[in-house]
């Protein structure tokens, strides 16, 4: 699926309500789990959008894709992986 700015702004509106349910563009309405999860797919959004296969969320910048290290699962024996993103 294609995201569109409308996805965005229906996206935006709910986490300024507060809501967790999204009406999308295309008629879909998504129920997310939290706020968090809303704005990690905000993110992917705007990646998506912008083309820059990094999302931001806040100040942070958080790259995408497989090339992060992040190994879900794996023990990290009191340190993190190289290039892991802890959530």
């Amino acid at each position: 699926m294609a995201w569109t700015q409308a996805d965005l702004d229906a996206l935006d509106a709910a986490l300024a309500l507060g809501a967790r349910e999204v009406r999308y563009a295309d008629g879909r309405m998504v129920v997310y789990r939290s706020v968090r999860e809303m704005m990690g797919i905000r993110g992917g959004i705007v990646a998506t959008l912008t083309g820059t296969g990094v999302r931001t969320l806040g100040d942070d910048r958080v790259a995408t894709g497989m090339s992060t290290g992040v190994m879900r699962g794996a023990p990290s024996y009191g340190y993190p992986y190289p290039g892991r993103l802890i959530p």
